[in-house]
């Protein structure tokens, strides 16, 4: 172990990212930008294609409203590789080069049978934010707009959300589906786990909670050791940032997030936005998407889109 995680590590190494692209069946708008979508910890791409009922998927909100969307599974989740070196590979900064190489692509054609796109934004969900965040930091020229869901400048009560997930080896947690993972590659240890994590009782419906179940994912020790290692001040970053969370959210806020200044205080993380707007959604959870509010938090997200041209 102390080998790993002492010194630097310089990752030169290729993977396979397993992506899906959607788009209007009629009426795309016009000169609408790619809304591109990273997940977070516990799930896969399919977080925001959301099976429990037609109006909880971000993809159906998406192209309802004539955009298109691309959605695709974070190193070591769903269809993606999975790295057999879970604690150096996998860390946050080279799923952050994942994203920046995926935009690039997208931008100059190369990524979806050479359609190319203008304007680019993005919507994070927990980890996936803390990756949409550390790019408009690094890289802005590459978004013209993000959403943050799950969020804030709080990591007080993260430890709190690792102690809850009681994560194990997910070969052994969930072996029919997770047989072949290293088992430095981690699933949450039980339903209460998850409930604890993610969920808000009673502001779900039980199947939508079976459908997060029956699609729950891995995440690496390198991933976990990471999360904090790449957020940064984005002052380069002038377009519009929208941060949408869960008022009752755990691992951002310790299930209180109406108190203090945890989600209006990601604005100063970003002193250029020409527009920052920040919500907290009504006895919800972590996990937005899951929650009887998570329809509505879907059209917020792309509502955020429309209002600000993109």
């Amino acid at each position: 172990m102390e080998e790993n995680i002492n010194g630097t590590y310089l990752n030169t190494n290729s993977y396979s990212i397993n992506a899906t692209y959607c788009t209007p069946k009629t009426g795309k708008k016009d000169n609408s930008s790619l809304i591109t979508a990273v997940h977070g910890i516990g799930f896969n791409s399919q977080y925001w294609n959301f099976a429990y009922a037609p109006e909880y998927s971000l993809v159906n909100q998406a192209t309802s409203a004539g955009y298109d969307i691309l959605l695709y599974d974070r190193l070591g989740t769903g269809g993606s590789s999975t790295p057999t070196n879970g604690l150096d590979e996998p860390q946050a900064a080279t799923e952050v080069s994942i994203l920046a190489g995926i935009l690039q692509r997208a931008r100059n054609g190369t990524l979806i049978n050479g359609t190319s796109f203008d304007r680019v934004v993005a919507v994070g969900h927990s980890y996936g934010s803390i990756q949409v965040q550390a790019l408009t930091a690094q890289a802005p020229e590459l978004l013209d707009g993000a959403v943050l869901t799950g969020y804030s400048t709080s990591t007080a009560s993260i430890v709190q959300f690792l102690l809850g997930a009681a994560f194990e080896p997910a070969a052994r947690v969930l072996p029919n589906t997770f047989a072949s993972k290293p088992r430095v590659w981690l699933a949450a240890g039980s339903n209460a786990s998850i409930v604890q994590n993610f969920l808000w009782p009673p502001n779900y419906a039980q199947g939508a909670f079976d459908v997060a179940y029956a699609g729950g994912d891995t995440v690496s020790l390198g991933g976990l050791f990471s999360l904090a290692s790449v957020t940064a001040n984005a002052t380069r970053f002038t377009g519009p940032l929208f941060v949408l969370t869960g008022e009752r959210d755990l691992p951002f806020c310790g299930n209180d997030c109406t108190t203090g200044d945890k989600v209006t205080s990601v604005q100063q993380l970003y002193p250029a936005t020409s527009n920052f707007t920040s919500k907290l959604v009504n006895e919800t959870g972590h996990g937005l998407t899951v929650h009887y509010t998570g329809p509505q938090s879907q059209r917020d997200i792309v509502q955020f889109f429309i209002d600000n041209g993109l």
